[in-house]
């Protein structure tokens, strides 16, 4: 079995032509691509994050080439990613030249200046001449004045001894294509490496702000580090710790209702708690798909302000992740996930220095699983419809969850696991709309039971399940002003399961939207943003959340009855704040917020006494590379 999967690696090994490493799922540029596809200027396939920097490289050089459609701010921002990705842009692979610039639209007031084969005097009609590049023509570097090439998908080489954004290591060919069109420096790192098989970045992470919540300040701070690299044509890596420390009071350890990601405090000391987030990957890929090994975060569906599908709320978990795109209408996704049940497994208890005047007894959790599959379909231009399913279980791993097509949701019967060993299945649905121009809209569905028969009866309120339906207009009056309203509900049950090894959950966060069952939220957002790396935007929101209720309720409602949508104890969260971001370099970020909310909570212990009432939280952060 090793032998065959070992010839399997080999074989793909030379079949492969990209490299993967991720964009974390927050990246600035994923903005500016949603910007551009609802534009219809790029398309951007955006219902799974995060995309390889390597995908992101060719979206940002077929913007380039419809850089006339864009406005001055977009035009800027696009440059300033051009530097953020000037190593995979470098990487790139050679392309014919188109035949000339007309044919591609480009009007003359954005040809660059004239481009020139090393060692030959050329004019600007004798590159309109040049229809192919050969292989070994393309650059070594980015030349002597930091140059990149982004008019066309450029002839850039893989580094020759060379830094990306320094000066060239090795020697030209007199054949080679030489375009200077504009001064791009790659961004700073702490350390960087180039050659022709092996690339690296270093850089730090680091950040310290001060909040004032309900009248009382406290200080959240992060030191960390994260590198990423490349080797040959088919390998990619990386890795990022961060160790964050929060102190003061106020402070919200357990994270619940609230979009920010749950944490495992490792350790309390005072007023003072910490946690840790690491993250990495190593990843294989191919011409049109890759599979990694990768503790990371992910979203898979859409929604601004919650996923109900899958979300950043619970921690990273280790995944392996498997993506295909072989045709340009149709994408799948796959993985294969290990998280933490929290449950204790007595039956496999043990004493850990037996010898020691006090051993100690150790006991692990059971082991859990989740593995999910999503298909895309382009069904047209502006549409993209996705259709999955998810399984969660334990504590025996199944390798029939390898398979990456299957419709997990009837294992159990077709298993005959049923009650004895049985997981948990859930479905579910997406849709991106971007028509008509500067337009958006979007939705997912997660459903975990249908009871058929109480829905032709009208019950929508005992089905489990979930949904988000949301617009966004773009460029409303003047460039660079948006529109957002979104709404998401999540019925009682939903991420719960009779047996609690097969819920929806890791670290007992739930995997979907943030706001958790039986309850939903409003939103409404204003974005603006007038020069580079200066965006502010306004919002309010509406949260009601209803009980979450013993789950024997949920599979005996002859004995016990129903629970109804936002049925009591019910808590009602009503916010309106302000932000505002600078980005002055590459992820050094300065952010500022206030926040006003009214919170009441008909259950006296669910919501801690500072976030009662009317209340008014502001803070300042700065930060770098998070």
């Amino acid at each position: 079995m090793l032998k065959r999967v070992f010839v399997f690696v080999l074989v793909m090994a030379g079949l492969v032509v990209a490299q993967v490493v991720f964009t974390r799922v927050d990246h600035p540029v994923y903005d500016l691509l949603s910007r551009l596809d609802a534009r219809h200027i790029i398309s951007f396939n955006s219902e799974v994050k995060p995309l390889s920097r390597m995908e992101i490289a060719g979206l940002l050089i077929k913007i380039e080439e419809n850089r006339d459609k864009l406005y001055p701010l977009e035009v800027e921002e696009h440059r300033f990613l051009q530097r953020e990705f000037a190593l995979e842009l470098a990487k790139s692979l050679p392309h014919p030249l188109p035949l000339s610039y007309k044919e591609r639209g480009i009007p003359t007031t954005f040809l660059p200046p004239t481009p020139l084969l090393k060692g030959e005097g050329n004019t600007h009609n004798d590159l309109h001449n040049l229809r192919v590049i050969q292989k070994n023509s393309f650059l070594s570097s980015l030349g002597n004045a930091h140059n990149i090439s982004t008019t066309h998908p450029s002839p850039f080489r893989r580094g020759a001894g060379g830094e990306v954004g320094e000066e060239a290591g090795g020697e030209v060919g007199d054949n080679t294509l030489y375009l200077t069109p504009n001064t791009l420096a790659e961004r700073f790192w702490l350390y960087k490496y180039t050659d022709s098989q092996f690339s690296l970045r270093v850089s730090p992470l680091a950040g310290y702000g001060v909040r004032s919540v309900s009248g009382e300040t406290n200080t959240i701070r992060w030191p960390g580090l994260k590198f990423f690299g490349y080797g040959g044509d088919w390998f990619g890596a990386s890795f990022e710790y961060v160790d964050f420390g929060e102190t003061g009071s106020n402070t919200d350890r357990a994270k619940r209702l609230t979009p920010v990601t749950g944490a495992y405090v490792n350790n309390t000391t005072g007023t003072t708690f910490e946690y840790s987030d690491v993250k990495g990957s190593v990843s294989m890929s191919w011409k049109w798909g890759y599979i990694s090994i990768i503790k990371d975060y992910q979203t898979w569906g859409h929604g601004q302000f919650g996923q109900v599908i899958m979300s950043t709320k619970a921690p990273s978990f280790t995944q392996i992740r498997f993506h295909a795109n072989p045709v340009s209408w149709f994408r799948f996704n796959y993985f294969q996930g290990w998280v933490n049940s929290l449950i204790y497994d007595s039956s496999a208890a043990f004493w850990s220095h037996t010898e020691s005047m006090s051993p100690s007894r150790v006991v692990p959790y059971k082991d859990k699983y989740v593995v999910a599959n999503l298909a895309t379909f382009s069904v047209m231009k502006e549409l993209d419809v996705s259709l999955g399913n998810a399984f969660v279980y334990g504590p025996n791993f199944r390798f029939e969850t390898l398979i990456p097509f299957l419709y997990y949701k009837v294992m159990d019967h077709n298993t005959g696991r049923i009650r004895g060993d049985d997981g948990n299945g859930m479905i579910f649905s997406d849709f991106k709309v971007r028509f008509p121009q500067d337009y958006l809209f979007y939705g997912s569905t997660y459903i975990d039971v249908i009871n058929l028969r109480d829905l032709l009866n009208g019950r929508f309120d005992n089905q489990w399940l979930a949904f988000t339906v949301g617009a966004k207009r773009f460029n409303l009056f003047i460039p660079m002003l948006d529109v957002s309203l979104e709404y998401s509900r999540v019925n009682p049950w939903n991420y719960e399961n009779r047996n609690d090894l097969a819920s929806y959950k890791h670290l007992g966060y739930q995997l979907g939207h943030w706001i958790g069952q039986n309850a939903d939220q409003l939103r409404l957002q204003v974005n603006y943003s007038h020069f580079r790396g200066l965006k502010h935007f306004v919002y309010a929101e509406w949260v009601r959340k209803g009980v979450e209720a013993d789950i024997a309720i949920a599979y005996n409602t002859k004995k016990y009855g129903t629970v109804a949508f936002l049925e009591g104890p019910l808590r009602r969260d009503f916010r309106l704040g302000l932000e505002t971001t600078w980005e002055p370099l590459h992820e050094l970020k300065l952010r500022g917020y206030y926040e006003f909310s009214s919170i009441s909570d008909e259950d006296p212990v669910r919501t801690p006494a500072y976030l009662r009432g009317t209340q008014h939280a502001f803070g300042l952060i700065a930060s770098y590379g998070f």
